[in-house]
């Protein structure tokens, strides 16, 4: 959220006579330590995405099939996800774009270096 988003809340009312929605539109300003705080996690957020290249990943979609793949990299808004070698349950695809919003959860598996 930045600064200066505005949220829209509609509400219904109803009156005797008839039924109808109001929108009020209201400004929300974060302090500076949540935008502080914000930019901290977004940076970690961004710098583990990046780490993970080449790593291998489990999906979980939200139809709760489970996918295997190698991370590749991922979009600047974080909407999609490019990976190879994307084991399905009717094949390998050598490359693959996965949407986020398809996308419940994914686990990467980071190799031990003792």
């Amino acid at each position: 959220m930045n600064e200066d988003d505005e949220v829209c809340v509609t509400q219904s009312v109803r009156t005797q006579s008839e039924e109808c929605e109001v929108t009020e539109v209201k400004r929300l300003t974060l302090s500076e330590e949540q935008q502080s705080q914000n930019t901290f996690l977004r940076e970690r957020f961004l710098r583990m995405l990046t780490s993970i290249s080449d790593h291998s990943v489990e999906f979980t979609l939200t139809n709760g099939s489970q996918l295997s793949a190698s991370f590749v990299a991922s979009d600047v808004d974080v909407l999609h996800f490019q990976v190879s070698t994307l084991q399905t349950p009717i094949g390998v695809q050598p490359h693959a774009i996965l949407r986020a919003t398809d996308c419940a959860s994914f686990t990467v598996t980071l190799l031990n270096t003792d």
